[in-house]
């Protein structure tokens, strides 16, 4: 005898309907075609991607790809940092009174024994992820701050960083310096995990609020990585970033190394107004995943407006432009200080008459590499004016300039 089908009224019926009826709200293939999601947006609307990586995260030192990268000389001897006195990183070598968001800002402290600090704690969970670097690469965003410092593998790079600055940025910088960074013990790992991104489309319709329509997605993503080989000896070829922190090892990413992972090709469509990792430059930039360390800087440099000085000087050192300002470097503190405050150190000056010679030809040869004609204002052909510095806000002319130290993390 053949089974009878439900009646509609039976309760078989309702729950094979209801069923039905909630697998056609979900359909992922409807989702997909949705051109919200992956398309052009319209005028009305904006997307916004957050992601992370979820547990469990592993990192590899020993596996085939970490090999090849090891013997690829990827990695430079020296990288290179340009700094001013108005950069959104912390830094020792910038005294805390030339900086008014930093005064302002009691939470905005550096750790001790570091010479940068980004304004955001870096986890591995929560920025190294695509979002995360685009982020870091998108210029003057005062929201979701960054947990990168960036860096750059070649010194000329970094000199054309600081005439930018000093001349084109949209936040002209009057003391410009350079340091030099040392890359000793890292070596090259891969962080593999499951990132999650949920993408959000929101709408504004006249005279309502935003409407948000979302949805999430996963994939397996492969990141490349350099971290000291600290961790490596001390948590075996496998580690976890919790292990990670605790060894106390710095971590850094390439660029042109991301381009090339997964972490691009299988991230969301469209997903940017700008792609960021693909756009053109950036090759030369690295980005330190947190702090670094006070002991990786070799030396610090200062930038006069046009032209770099590494060997030191036998006349002060002064901003090309300082809008009349008494700002002047000082050697020993390796940072720009009113001129006022340096008078009183005449020994260093007399330091630096005995090397007079060597630093004057040193320089004269770096020059004949560097030589680099000041930029003027495109309008009237003007030098470019440069913002005032309230001189009031300085401290006493009894006490140099300090960098604010701290041992507690922003």
């Amino acid at each position: 005898m053949a089974p009878s089908m439900p009646t509609a009224s039976s309760p078989l019926a309702s729950v094979l309907n209801e069923a039905m009826d909630a697998s056609q709200e979900i359909d992922p293939e409807a989702t997909e075609e949705d051109p919200d999601f992956h398309g052009e947006l319209a005028k009305n609307q904006r997307r916004v991607i957050i992601s992370k990586l979820l547990d469990p995260v592993r990192i590899t030192f020993r596996e085939q790809d970490e090999l090849l990268r090891g013997q690829a000389n990827t990695l430079p001897e020296r990288f290179y940092r340009t700094f001013y006195e108005t950069s959104a990183t912390l830094s020792k070598y910038v005294s805390i009174d030339t900086h008014v968001k930093h005064r302002k800002r009691k939470t905005l402290v550096i750790q001790d024994g570091m010479a940068f600090q980004p304004v955001a704690r870096f986890t591995v969970h929560d920025y190294l992820h695509r979002e995360g670097i685009e982020r870091h690469l998108v210029w003057n965003q005062k929201k979701d701050p960054s947990g990168y410092v960036s860096v750059f593998n070649e010194l000329s790079h970094a000199k054309r960083r600081a005439g930018f600055h000093y001349d084109e940025s949209q936040r002209i910088g009057q003391r410009v310096s350079i340091a030099c960074i040392n890359t000793t013990g890292l070596i090259p790992a891969t962080v593999h995990a499951k990132c999650e991104s949920k993408i959000c489309i929101l709408t504004k319709e006249p005279g309502s609020k935003e409407l948000e329509k979302s949805k999430m997605i996963w994939r397996d993503v492969d990141i490349p990585v350099w971290i000291h080989r600290k961790a490596r000896e001390q948590y075996g070829g496998t580690i976890t970033p919790e292990q990670l922190e605790e060894s106390g090892a710095d971590m850094c990413i390439s660029i042109t190394e991301i381009r090339n992972c997964n972490l691009k090709e299988e991230g969301p469509f469209g997903s940017v107004r700008r792609d960021s990792i693909c756009a053109k430059g950036h090759d030369y930039e690295w980005l330190f995943c947190g702090p670094i360390s006070d002991s990786r800087t070799v030396d610090v440099w200062p930038w006069d407006g046009t032209r770099l000085y590494m060997y030191g000087s036998h006349r002060p050192i002064r901003s090309f432009e300082n809008s009349g300002q008494p700002w002047v470097w000082e050697k020993t503190k390796k940072m720009w200080v009113p001129d006022w405050v340096r008078k009183p150190l005449a020994s260093d000056e007399a330091q630096d008459n005995s090397n007079k010679r060597k630093n004057d030809q040193d320089q004269h040869d770096q020059d004949k590499h560097d030589k680099r004609k000041r930029k003027c204002c495109k309008t009237c052909g003007c030098t470019k004016k440069r913002p005032l510095l309230s001189i009031s806000a300085i401290m006493s002319t009894q006490t140099l300039p300090q960098p604010l130290v701290h041992d507690t993390m922003a």
